[in-house]
């Protein structure tokens, strides 16, 4: 017969539970198995291609739908126009998922959509006429149709201590916003998780493309279990992200909990183009060109430049990838003085400031396009040598004739040279 005595009891009760706990915290996380990276949603930059490994890819699953996020690991837009798919087994592999890189985009977002079965590498490629580039593998785990994934719970309503005697508690983060502004800051509630002592606790937070980085997380001063903090983050790259937090106190961690967040890229306006300030004046419905240089866009989007007019039409550019000098024309059809305003546009809608400029339109002097100019020249030569010309002009024209007027002027030099003094007078009639 074997004897426990209190203390080994205890001892046992102790071990018990712990076992137990193992065993509900392993059976959980087979339970919640389903789609995952390989290396725990981590970000894959190996790659290659013309370009080099100049991209990074990221994954998130949900149920048979897996979310891939493709960007430039300099944060820079990626080719425009370009062609982006993603690829099984290899990059060479067929397509799962593609589409068009627009005009400034810093990445491209595709979903794939799976039918169940073993665990599947995936690429991601960029190509276009000028090469191409490609990351990759990322490894996602088969998926099990009688037990979908869904997103970790991040709103827990129940303690859960990690440690007997001395556990925390997961924090809740708040689902409030669901989405950031790119590059500009925004503050997430946290509620510190309970701790089983009722010691002071801490909260550490994280997000990917973020200023709190997994090597640089926020972390609260020691605050009391169930407090509130806004966390405040930045994110450097559009796509949905994922925030984690955890509580400690001063020798336990929680578990982690994560939410995800949609980081949107704001389309920021261009600016405005300039407006020649030649010609000054123009002609009544005459065809007039006015130099336009469009306005440079922040966010590199391609542009176009619309320029207005009273008593005229609208002029529209086609798109610039690169900023120059455009003609826009104009045919005034009432005189006077006549306001151009133009602005620059790009290729998603945002429209710059306007530039103004005012041009005078004056009437053209009337022609008459009837009536005939007859000179007379007659030309007398003497013995001597001299000759007297006389020039008689008549004009049914309305403007002036001058140099000459009706009537005759003689001329007393001589208009001929010497082989042709001989000749009797001649005759010479001009009609225009």
């Amino acid at each position: 017969m074997i004897i426990f005595s209190r203390s080994t009891t205890a001892r046992a009760e102790r071990g018990l539970f712990s076992f137990i706990f193992l065993l509900i915290f392993c059976t959980a996380s087979s339970a919640a198995a389903g789609y995952g990276t390989d290396d725990g949603g981590g970000i894959v930059r190996e790659g290659g291609g013309t370009w080099g490994s100049i991209l990074e890819m990221s994954a998130e699953v949900n149920g048979p739908d897996i979310v891939f996020n493709v960007r430039r690991q300099d944060r820079m837009p990626m080719y425009p126009e370009s062609r982006i798919s993603i690829r099984t087994g290899s990059w060479r592999g067929g397509d799962a998922a593609s589409g068009t890189v627009s005009s400034g985009s810093r990445s491209i977002t595709l979903t794939v959509r799976t039918e169940g079965g073993k665990a599947q590498s995936y690429y991601a490629c960029i190509s276009n006429s000028y090469g191409h580039a490609w990351v990759g593998p990322l490894k996602i785990d088969g998926y099990d149709d009688e037990k979908p994934r869904e997103y970790e719970t991040y709103r827990s309503d129940y303690p859960d201590y990690s440690n007997e005697g001395g556990g925390v508690g997961r924090p809740r983060i708040d689902s409030w916003p669901s989405s950031a502004w790119l590059d500009e800051p925004v503050s997430i509630a946290v509620t510190a998780g309970l701790c089983r002592n009722g010691s002071m606790v801490r909260l550490r937070c994280m997000a990917e493309d973020s200023d709190r980085p997994r090597s640089r997380p926020y972390e609260s001063g020691w605050i009391r279990t169930g407090d509130i903090v806004k966390v405040p983050f930045r994110f450097d790259s559009p796509g949905k992200k994922r925030i984690s937090c955890v509580t400690l106190d001063s020798c336990c961690t929680s578990p982690q909990v994560s939410r995800p967040i949609l980081v949107k890229e704001r389309n920021r306006p261009p600016f405005e183009p300039r407006i020649s300030s030649k010609p000054a004046e123009i002609k009544l419905k005459v065809p007039v060109h006015i130099p336009v240089l469009p306005g440079s866009d922040p966010d590199g989007d391609q542009v176009k430049v619309e320029c207005r007019a009273e008593d005229a039409r609208t002029f529209s550019s086609g798109w610039f990838n690169s900023l120059r000098w455009t003609d826009a024309i104009f045919t005034f059809d009432q005189p006077g003085s006549k306001r151009i305003s133009c602005v620059t546009i790009d290729r998603r809608g945002a429209v710059s400031c306007k530039a103004e400029r005012v041009i005078d339109v004056v009437e053209a002097i009337p022609v008459s396009s009837t009536g005939e100019t007859r000179i007379n020249i007659s030309v007398v030569t003497k013995p001597d040598g001299t000759a007297d010309s006389k020039v008689s002009v008549e004009s049914s024209r309305s403007e002036g004739c001058a140099p000459f007027c009706d009537g005759d002027i003689t001329y007393d030099k001589p208009y001929l040279p010497a082989p042709y003094q001989d000749r009797p007078e001649q005759h010479f009639i001009y009609e225009p």
